[in-house]
């Protein structure tokens, strides 16, 4: 029997999740929970993170609505930075046995340690395996880029259309999936050179052990620093996991703004110098960062925007020789996953 899951308090990643809901495995949605003063009890979900309407509503928390729910997947919103807010969530979680999952963005608030085996990274050869199958690399630019619902998508797209799919996730949600997540010694205090490698022979071992066509990568973390206040982790991860693993098709995840044909150009060219697949397809999510966020101190303030707006601005936008979409509309979606499976289609390493 299914697991009843409850969320809260429903930021742009958890509506992911939820909009994808129908490939969970062993789980099964009953409450997208949110903060009762947000007031927006009976909305569905679109008017959170601006996609398409899907029918699915918000409730406010209560009680009674978790203890009808066998497990709470807590995430943290900087819009809601109150460490009480959770505490108080935690608590009623305690008290009526309901299992919880945090995010590893909440885990880092409270300080607490992830409830996910690490894994020791042991330099055993000084060798890099070439992975057996295309693999689809899903990056970002930053927090709320809709990152998680491009790699969903994805994961619909792919399996719905016949493909055996191996997958890690970069959000913690992916459990719920059945997509573990990109392991923990990635984030753990290590050698750069160690973690590559052990990176490597981590998915070389998944792959061999699944035999996929198919390897999808949700990559944590920005790829670049925003400024020197902001620094997204400084792009060490997304380096780690693009050195270790080659991708045959990166997706590049974007806020919303007047991008160019030379800012395009350029985003290319740092893809290929640094990880060595040369970017093509590009998500601009329905979320852009508030001009001049992020000069003064090291939290950047963002806007949020419907997906007619992003799609017209995409098409006022030069971008010859580029794929750009909003995963959030269910047609551009399919139509960036049909991208991707065009361009791994003309790989040498190609797709069936």
């Amino acid at each position: 029997m299914n697991k009843k899951l409850a969320m809260f308090p429903m930021t742009r990643e958890q509506c992911a999740t939820a909009r994808y809901s129908d490939l969970m495995s062993g789980y099964s949605l009953s409450y997208c929970l949110v903060p009762d003063f947000r007031h927006i009890e009976g909305a569905d979900i679109s008017q959170i993170d601006g996609g398409d309407f899907v029918d699915i509503n918000v409730y406010s928390y209560s009680t009674g609505k978790l203890q009808a729910c066998d497990v709470i997947f807590l995430d943290y919103d900087t819009r809601l930075p109150e460490i009480d807010l959770y505490k108080s969530v935690l608590d009623d979680a305690a008290k009526f046995g309901v299992e919880v999952v945090l995010s590893r963005a909440l885990e880092a608030e409270m300080g607490m340690s992830s409830d996910v085996a690490s894994t020791t990274v042991e330099r055993v050869f000084n060798t890099l395996y070439e992975i057996d199958c295309p693999v689809v690399t899903v990056l970002t630019q930053g927090e709320r880029t809709d990152q998680f619902a491009v790699e969903l998508a994805l994961r619909k797209y792919f399996t719905e259309a016949g493909y055996s799919v191996s997958q890690l996730s970069s959000y913690k949600a992916g459990i719920f999936f059945d997509i573990p997540n990109v392991p923990d010694f990635i984030r753990e205090p290590g050698d750069t050179f160690d973690k590559i490698v052990g990176f490597n022979h981590y998915v070389k071992d998944l792959t061999d052990r699944e035999q996929p066509e198919l390897m999808i990568i949700g990559v944590p973390d920005a790829i670049l620093k925003y400024n020197d206040r902001v620094l997204q982790g400084l792009g060490i991860i997304p380096y780690i996991i693009c050195t270790a693993v080659e991708s045959d098709a990166p997706v590049f995840c974007m806020h919303h703004a007047s991008y160019n044909q030379e800012y395009f150009d350029n985003m290319s060219l740092h893809f290929l110098h640094k990880y060595g697949s040369e970017a093509t397809i590009f998500n601009i999510a329905n979320c852009g960062i508030v001009p001049d966020a992020g000069m003064e101190g090291e939290e950047l303030d963002y806007f949020d925007i419907p997906s007619d707006f992003v799609l017209h601005s995409i098409n006022d936008m030069e971008h010859e020789g580029y794929e750009i979409f909003n995963v959030l509309n269910s047609k551009s979606a399919i139509a960036l996953a049909m991208a991707v499976e065009t361009a791994l289609a003309g790989n040498v390493r190609s797709i069936r």
